[in-house]
């Protein structure tokens, strides 16, 4: 019994190990950090003297250790939308990279009951009717002079407290950053101090909601004036970005705006570019390997 016991233990504990050793171990080359965030949805206009509601922010996708295979890749970065006259906004535009596909923000709602906004990667702010956003990557917009909804939360509801949804924040650039919020509604002013989505309108008469940022892929603000007819607020452009070692920087080529922290490097598109990040064998280099399982165990 005591020697069936002991083999046991033993046969177990060799399998652990075996299963340890058998799990692939991946070279560092290949895995990278990346961020894509759509373009901001533009806020509604106005026909005359009124209120309009947020764009919604760009959707936003973001991977540590995202698996790439040897190529070259096209980066398409989404711009923001445009503001219409007494009408809703544009939605943002799709940014793209490696097959991965997110959705521009959604446009705000124009003025009046029947400003509804527009679904998107997140939805624009709307009146009645909520503009969903497009899981996983953004939120849906508020109502009743809503904020646009944002990466990680739903635009506010209601007077005075319809506030863009929040963004994302990370320091993929090497600096903490708030990505695709959401614009304020017409009617409420934050004071964005963060990069986030465009300031709202309040109190009533400026006309000067502002847009979203560029690179920020941040919602358009609603207007809130006395005056019209006005234009909605343009939604920011998106971005991409791609982080890696600075120890495997002979495998890229970065053709966008490249820089570094301490360890990574970091690539950085605010323009779409053909060609622009490519992963291959260094001259003269091999292909990362993986480290599998060459030993067997001998009872003894």
């Amino acid at each position: 019994m005591r020697y069936f016991l002991k083999k046991t233990i033993k046969n177990i504990l060799a399998f652990s190990l075996l299963f340890a050793l058998a799990t692939p171990v991946y070279a560092t080359p290949g895995s990278v950090w990346i961020l894509l965030v759509a373009g901001g949805g533009a806020s509604g206009g106005l026909p005359s003297a009124d209120a309009s509601k947020g764009g919604g922010a760009g959707g936003c996708y973001e991977r540590n250790n995202y698996s790439i295979s040897y190529g070259t890749f096209d980066i398409v970065v989404g711009s923001g939308g445009l503001g219409v006259s007494n009408d809703r906004g544009q939605n943002g535009a799709t940014t793209s990279f490696n097959g991965v596909d997110v959705p521009g923000g959604g446009g705000g709602g124009k003025a009046g009951g029947t400003g509804q906004g527009a679904v998107g990667g997140s939805g624009g702010g709307s009146e009645s009717v909520v503009a969903t956003g497009t899981w996983p990557y953004g939120n849906a917009g508020g109502t009743t002079y809503g904020g646009g909804g944002g990466c990680q939360g739903v635009g506010g509801s209601g007077l005075f407290t319809g506030a863009g949804g929040t963004g994302t924040t990370t320091d993929i650039s090497g600096t903490l950053t708030v990505y695709a919020r959401g614009g304020n509604g017409g009617t409420t002013h934050t004071g964005y101090t963060d990069g986030g989505g465009g300031d709202g309108d309040n109190p009533a008469g400026s006309n000067n909601g502002s847009a979203g940022t560029n690179g920020r892929g941040t919602g358009g603000g609603g207007l809130w004036t006395t005056t019209g007819p006005a234009a909605g607020r343009r939604g920011g452009d998106g971005v991409v970005v791609i982080r890696y070692p600075q120890a495997d920087d002979s495998y890229y080529t970065c053709n966008g705006t490249k820089t570094s922290t301490s360890t990574d490097y970091v690539c950085t598109f605010t323009a779409s570019t053909t060609g622009g990040f490519v992963y291959a064998t260094p001259s003269g280099g091999s292909a990362p390997t993986t480290l599998g399982f060459f030993k067997f165990f001998r009872h003894r």
